[in-house]
């Protein structure tokens, strides 16, 4: 994992609103300002493990609902300052130019969403060598939530919107990596972006690169993974080997145990109300009670990360 832990708003500008001032709403970020104010949580997040830096750029609190900049240019400097001087890269959030045109003065390396984007953005971006994560299935996604059926109503203004961005975006060459902003839709449906930045205009090549090469390159990890080199990809290799012999073991235990309780229920009288009852009583325990007991014995037996361990469950 690559964790950025909570994003970093400025303070009345993200989350929800509408609310009492009375009551405490919860949020998925933190809000902070000022050099002294940013400086400190930056340097938090960092001790609490972060290994990048996540930034709201720009934000919906115009006073019409419109995006906006949150951070000044003061404010950026001493985020990125804060954030490198420990190794740590900073990523933004940002949707307007202006609140893009920031955060790359300020020393990003990367961008996200950009909707709003413009070719002189893009050639910024390329200028000072940061990378731009589109977010296609984000926007897509919400724009279904609202009742487009893609197909067969016409393309809204966002959908338009996107697909010329992105074009742009191919035409600067802008290094374009992979990011879904998953969550907005299902998890595991991950690979939808790469199926609109192909739809979109990018080649098929150029897609699986980002998702690889590329991202593993803006990660500063490119001499671990996202290649099929020697020395890369032995982690890879290790799950395709792994992947066989659980597979196999647990096949041959399943047809061996699956074969013997076959056997009973043909040999042996069963059915009924003992049968009946038993089933119903394998139903009464809910699974996740039993995960931590199970995980409290894995631990004592030191099947944790084994092949037994995962095989037996």
């Amino acid at each position: 994992l690559f964790v950025t832990t909570k994003a970093i708003v400025a303070t009345g500008s993200y989350g929800p609103k509408g609310f009492g001032v009375e009551i405490g709403v919860p949020q998925g970020a933190e809000e902070a300002d000022g050099i002294d104010g940013l400086t400190r949580v930056v340097r938090d997040q960092i001790g609490h493990g972060a290994d990048w830096i996540k930034i709201y750029a720009d934000y919906r609190w115009g006073p019409r609902g419109e995006a906006r900049p949150t951070f000044t240019n003061e404010e950026w400097a001493a985020i990125v300052r804060t954030a490198t001087s420990s190794g740590r890269p900073v990523v933004a959030h940002a949707s307007t130019v202006e609140g893009m045109t920031r955060a790359i003065m300020a020393g990003v390396e990367d961008i996200e969403h950009g909707d709003m984007a413009t070719p002189e953005v893009f050639a910024l971006m390329k200028q000072h060598n940061v990378a731009f994560c589109p977010t296609l299935s984000a926007t897509e996604s919400t724009t279904r939530y609202r009742g487009w059926k893609k197909g067969v109503d016409a393309d809204p203004a966002g959908i338009v919107q996107k697909k010329a961005m992105f074009k742009a975006a191919l035409a600067s060459g802008v290094t374009i990596c992979n990011g879904s902003d998953v969550g907005v839709f299902a998890h595991g449906a991950n690979a939808l972006e790469l199926e609109l930045m192909v739809d979109y205009g990018m080649s098929p090549v150029a897609a699986l690169q980002a998702a690889t090469s590329v991202n593993a390159r803006i990660m500063h990890r490119e001499t671990e993974f996202g290649r099929v080199a020697p020395g890369l990809l032995r982690a890879n290799s290790a799950t395709v080997g792994n992947s066989l012999i659980l597979a196999s073991v647990s096949t041959f235990f399943a047809m061996i145990l699956g074969t013997i309780a076959a056997y009973s229920l043909v040999r042996f009288k069963t059915g009924g109300e003992n049968l009946a009852v038993w089933i119903i009583s394998q139903r009464m325990v809910p699974p996740i009670a039993v995960v931590f007991p199970i995980f409290l014995l894995y631990v004592f037996l030191g099947w944790v990360d084994t092949y037994i361990g995962i095989i037996l469950l």
